[in-house]
């Protein structure tokens, strides 16, 4: 250890000439003696004189009493005292580093004790940085949550406001036609009797036609599975947990969509149960874009190689009035194509996409 004055430090060892010191250093030829004083004081080392010798360059000017290196005596005759004691004690020229390699040099121990220290300093920073990565990856997150949040709020709005036009546009269609109605009645045979009874009639077609809307919003989040394997059992609650399961593993397995809990507002079977057959699965899900996603990769199952997934089908939960419109509109396009087209009808699938009023019909020619 390294001070300004010599002291004692970790792992010194004591010293002194005659029978405390060390004898090498105290012995002088015949012919010359060798007087031994205190570097600091100018004291003379002598048996009577309690001091301390460097124990690195051990020369005979590094000699310094217990007063000037402020040493207790009964500290130094302790230290004297026990045979294995590991102290040791240098002078202001080893005790002090240089450049040159010459004097003391740190211990193995010191160096160790640094490089701990560069250790703990690097070992604190490479937390910090952790942290402000998490803290960082946390900010990511919740701006891609709230971004996703706002694309569900902006699409629910905007069904609403669509939702509400369509009822508006209805209930304003079939105003117009009562009017009318009672209109042309009014001066009829029956007199104006008959009003109430044309105004019932059409708020009961008014009613219908809006019952009729809600019921073709609620099914846009639905889709319909067929052919899925049905639990030969008899207990409604394991019937619908292995339906559970198989939709998990579906969805998963196919489309890469981790259900979680909450996601699927509904699920059940369509029709009678019975041992010799696999109902159609219904599923309804929380939100629509989950039901699009879907949908819009049903190619995906041609890529599958789980072969209970292979003969899965899916398709749209339609209202029959749906089912209705779009088998006329096949129809009209397989006659329009009759007229106007010279190739055989049969080579060709007739299909209907798109939903509402942006459904269409397109054809597509079937390979040889």
């Amino acid at each position: 250890m390294s001070s300004s004055k010599p002291g004692i430090a970790a792992h010194l060892s004591t010293a002194s000439p005659g029978a405390v010191g060390n004898k090498d250093s105290k012995k002088s030829s015949s012919s010359s003696p060798i007087v031994i004083s205190c570097s600091a004081c100018g004291i003379v080392i002598g048996d009577d004189v309690k001091a301390l010798q460097c124990d690195k360059c051990q020369s005979n000017e590094s000699w310094k009493c217990i007063d000037c290196v402020e040493l207790p005596s009964d500290v130094y005759d302790h230290l004297l005292s026990k045979d294995n004691c590991s102290l040791k004690w240098f002078c202001e020229n080893c005790d002090t580093p240089n450049s040159t390699g010459n004097g003391y040099q740190p211990t193995s121990d010191t160096k160790i004790d640094s490089l701990l220290v560069l250790v703990e300093r690097l070992l604190d920073k490479l937390t910090g940085l952790e942290t402000k990565l998490n803290e960082k990856c946390d900010v990511q997150e919740v701006n891609k949550m709230e971004i996703r949040l706002k694309e569900v709020e902006d699409y629910s709005s905007q069904q609403g406001r669509d939702f509400e036009k369509r009822i508006a546009a209805i209930e304003g269609k079939l105003s117009n036609s009562c009017d009318q109605v009672i209109g042309a009645t009014g001066t009829s045979a029956y007199g104006t009797g008959n009003e109430g009874m044309i105004k019932l009639a059409v708020q009961e077609e008014i009613n219908k036609q809006v019952v009729e809307v809600k019921d073709i919003e609620n099914r846009k989040k639905n889709i319909i599975v067929y052919r899925v394997p049905e639990k030969k059992s008899k207990s409604v609650l394991v019937r619908k947990e292995h339906d559970a399961e198989f939709v998990k593993d579906l969805l998963d397995g196919v489309f890469d969509i981790d259900i979680q809990d909450g996601d699927i507002d509904k699920m059940y079977r369509l029709g009678q149960w019975a041992e010799d057959k696999s109902r159609p699965l219904l599923i309804g899900f929380k939100q629509c874009e989950q039901k699009d996603q879907i949908m819009n990769n049903l190619w995906k199952f041609k890529e599958n190689s789980v072969p209970k997934f292979q003969v899965i089908s899916m398709s749209h939960d339609l209202h029959p009035a749906e089912r209705l419109e779009i088998k006329n509109m096949v129809e009209e396009a397989k006659k329009k194509h009759a007229e106007e087209e010279a190739d055989d009808m049969e080579n060709y699938w007739f299909r209907v996409v798109g939903h509402g009023s942006k459904r269409k019909v397109i054809k597509i020619k079937k390979r040889n």
